[in-house]
């Protein structure tokens, strides 16, 4: 379903659908299904609405060329809505209810044509803990900054509670057991 240059309401039904409003303000509705929700630079403010739904869905937000992942800014609108905002325009797509819970979240991936890709958890730990979104493979190998492992490191471990400890005691072995197993580790 494609609109055209005003602002649209495109609703899909029951079916995969691909939605692009175009340009203008739109609102985009998939339905049930597995919904592709196209966006180019120069398409206005769209608003990604989703209905309840009771079966798994992988609805995608695809951008088109030439917007790249450094160029999108990521925030939460009110209690419920997650924003994207594309830099240097005033485009931009508002995802209602993307933290209501799966049943409510009309986004489940959101795709660059870089090959960058964004899942639903992503935004969420992005969001909630700062852990940074993925980026498209540049081909370099280029090592990740010590420090910016341990801000991971330090944000996983504060977040683990009581029920997650892993017990990092070495196992006990009785004596004839602990020297078959160094026989058999070290061959003799």
């Amino acid at each position: 379903m494609y609109g055209g240059e005003g602002n649209d309401t495109l609703n899909g039904g029951d079916g995969d659908d691909i939605l692009a409003g175009g340009a203008g303000n739109d609102i985009l509705r998939g339905g049930a299904g597995n919904d592709t929700y196209l966006f180019n630079r120069g398409d206005g403010q769209d608003t990604l609405r989703g209905d309840y739904h009771t079966t798994p869905e992988t609805n995608i937000l695809q951008f088109g060329a030439g917007i790249t992942a450094d160029q999108v800014t990521v925030k939460r609108s009110g209690s419920d809505n997650l924003l994207l905002t594309l830099a240097g325009s005033t485009d931009r797509i508002l995802v209602e209810r993307f933290f209501s819970g799966d049943n409510w979240n009309p986004l489940q991936q959101v795709q660059f044509a870089d090959g960058t890709l964004w899942l639903a958890d992503d935004l969420l730990s992005y969001l909630d803990d700062g852990i940074p979104l993925p980026a498209a493979d540049t081909g370099s190998d280029s090592a990740v900054p010590v420090s910016l492992m341990r801000q991971q490191i330090s944000q996983f471990m504060a977040a683990a509670d009581d029920a997650d400890t892993l017990l990092m005691a070495p196992e006990q072995f009785t004596a004839p057991v602990l020297a078959a197993v160094q026989k058999t580790s070290f061959g003799y």
